[in-house]
């Protein structure tokens, strides 16, 4: 892949990543709030929690493939960190 590709790629799974931390965020608070008041957008505790699961799949999956796209960055910063 030549890097023009693949900094466009990291770009693009970064913004989604950064998408689905808000929706994260948002269905956390969402299930504290509805554990407190009873619904939270219509959406009671429990259809919240099966939410987050799915998105928490999604979530991880995203961070897998950032890793990997990133992995020579990863490993330049992890010489410097044990040096």
């Amino acid at each position: 892949m030549d890097p023009k590709t693949k900094t466009k790629c990291r770009a693009i799974l970064s913004t989604i990543l950064i998408g689905m931390f808000v929706i994260a965020a948002t269905l956390t608070v969402g299930v504290l709030l509805a554990a407190k008041h009873g619904l939270f957008m219509g959406f009671t505790k429990y259809q919240l929690l099966e939410l987050k699961e799915k998105v928490g799949i999604v979530f991880l999956t995203l961070m897998f493939l950032h890793l990997l796209l990133n992995w020579d960055i990863f490993k330049k910063e992890w010489k410097i960190l044990m040096k």
